[in-house]
């Protein structure tokens, strides 16, 4: 593959390996990065000037496949040794999964000579991909809220709600907090929660997440 210098053959190696990482095969796991390097890949077959949005497409869906394989690979290891607990890998998840959407939305067609078949059947595959990753973030920290609530919550029922109103701002005096009710509680959290953003794509965190999760 890493010989291919023709724009055609080495986006259907690419759309190949799309595939084959989508399957979760253990042994691709295992793979790590991909075993060649498109990094600088230029067509040789056609002039430069007609060529370069080619060129340039081919260089940015191998990033993005290379380092998907990457983290792939780690995750894959990091659930085999228990490496991280499961609250803060789930968030690691997030922040990877939103790296690969960066990645994703920079392949595009930049040049006018790229209304062409296998360029329109490649964007279909990163459309979707960008789609299932877009999803997988929003079901992630949708969990990851969830279960900080549930935690809160338990927190009350063990009698400590004093500290869980200090720590959402929600109450500043003790009789406050000895006439707090699980419903009330609720609502300070998703006050605090409305304030939050993912990082990086400076996504707004609402209640809404549960209708988008719905469509």
């Amino acid at each position: 593959m890493e010989k291919a210098r023709s724009w055609v053959i080495a986006l259907k190696g690419l759309m190949l390996m799309h595939g084959i990482l989508r399957c979760k095969v253990p042994a691709v796991q295992n793979m790590g990065r991909l075993p060649f390097d498109f990094s600088d890949f230029t067509d040789v077959h056609s002039k430069l000037s007609k060529t370069w949005g080619f060129n340039a497409f081919i260089r940015d869906y191998y990033a993005f496949l290379d380092k998907r394989a990457a983290l792939s690979y780690d995750q894959h290891n990091q659930k085999a040794q228990h490496r991280h607990p499961l609250m803060l890998q789930s968030l690691l998840n997030v922040q990877n999964l939103q790296f690969l959407l960066g990645l994703l939305l920079k392949v595009r067609p930049l040049a006018d000579n790229m209304n062409v078949g296998l360029i329109i059947e490649a964007m279909n595959c990163v459309t979707v991909e960008i789609f299932n990753d877009y999803r997988k973030i929003c079901n992630k920290i949708a969990k990851n809220l969830e279960e900080d609530v549930q935690q809160k919550l338990e927190r009350i029922a063990k009698g400590d709600s004093d500290k869980t109103c200090r720590d959402i701002g929600f109450v500043e005096n003790d009789k406050m907090a000895k006439d707090l009710t699980k419903e009330n509680l609720i609502d300070g959290i998703v006050g605090q929660i409305d304030k939050m953003k993912v990082s990086g794509l400076e996504t707004t965190i609402t209640d809404n997440w549960v209708v988008f999760m719905k469509i």
